[in-house]
């Protein structure tokens, strides 16, 4: 994730050329990563993940620095919709969650994470 970050969002790298990196090497690649989860809210469609219904988390992953002032990365995750009523009273915390690398916001400094899931939540949801 460290690595991942660093290279994507390196203070001296424009965003459009953030943009081809992520393109060119990590576009579909599957992740397990942690972070802070800093918001939480369902969508009936959006315009990175599609037009089925799901749960959006946020998670501050990186803190990027650099002579011009740095700036927080962060995963945005889409979940099932249950995801929010299991997230609820959770902002603050730490959690690991998996998924699809599916786009990057050079600029905002944010990577779209699709088909998530929560580490665990497979083991909780068979006992």
């Amino acid at each position: 994730m460290k690595a991942v970050c660093e290279e994507l969002f390196d203070p001296g790298i424009v965003s459009n050329r953030t943009t081809q990196l992520f393109e060119e090497r990590y576009r579909n690649r599957n992740v397990r990563w942690t972070g802070t989860l800093t918001r939480v809210r369902s969508y009936r469609s959006d315009l990175v993940f599609g037009n089925e219904p799901g749960t959006k988390a946020t998670f501050e992953i990186h803190e990027s620095g650099g002579q011009y002032g740095g700036g927080t990365v962060q995963a945005i995750v889409s979940l099932p919709v249950q995801a929010e009523a299991t997230l609820e009273g959770k902002t603050g915390e730490r959690l690991t969650f998996d998924g699809t690398l599916a786009s990057c916001d050079g600029l905002m400094r944010n990577l779209y994470v699709r088909k998530g899931s929560l580490a665990g939540e497979a083991e909780t949801a068979d006992n």
